[in-house]
């Protein structure tokens, strides 16, 4: 009965009907993945700003611009990616610009998983995007599964029931993935 309402009382002038709004840095929008897209747009454009503001600064080395990526870059993703998962796609737009930055857009260029290794096997630390993403998001879902009698559960279950079901977790989490769908 309220959906699509576009007629509100006259008095009524605080009500808006809007097709996304931002609430705590996450741009809820009507679908799951409207959300999960709009968000990591807005995301990934903080990210690139951050190391375009660092690009003309005088970085020597590698292991400078490493550091700086981590420090900077990197963190504006882990408050979003302990809630939503990171996309392939947007990790391997993450990725691009990451190298384009710590190489300084030259064509000859190591695997950014050779610097992913630990300075004792020949790296500089640099953490793998997507392993980091996805165990921050399996450390939420697993501080919520203690509390299973709280609402957070339930939005748990509500927001990550397919991609409990999609990633074979369903076995681990029979409450979870019963309580999607998600479109």
């Amino acid at each position: 009965r309220w959906k699509g309402k576009q007629d509100w009382p006259e008095g009524v002038k605080y009500l808006k009907v809007v097709t996304e709004m931002k609430i705590f840095g996450f741009t809820i929008c009507p679908t799951y993945q409207q959300t999960l897209k709009r968000t990591w747009e807005k995301v990934t454009s903080g990210f690139e700003k951050v190391l375009f503001s660092w690009q003309s600064r005088q970085l020597e080395t590698l292991a400078q611009r490493v550091e700086v990526a981590r420090i900077f870059a990197l963190s504006k993703l882990y408050y979003v990616a302990q809630v939503l998962p990171l996309p392939a796609k947007v990790t391997k737009k993450i990725n691009s610009s990451l190298s384009k930055f710590i190489f300084r857009g030259r064509h000859e260029r190591l695997r950014l998983d050779e610097l992913e290794n630990s300075c004792e096997d020949g790296g500089l630390g640099l953490p793998d995007i997507a392993v980091k993403a996805d165990a921050l998001l399996l450390k939420q879902m697993c501080r919520m599964m203690n509390h299973p009698d709280e609402k957070s559960f339930r939005l748990l279950g509500y927001w990550l029931g397919e991609f409990v079901r999609e990633t074979g977790f369903e076995d681990s989490f029979p409450e979870l993935a019963d309580l999607g769908p998600v479109s």
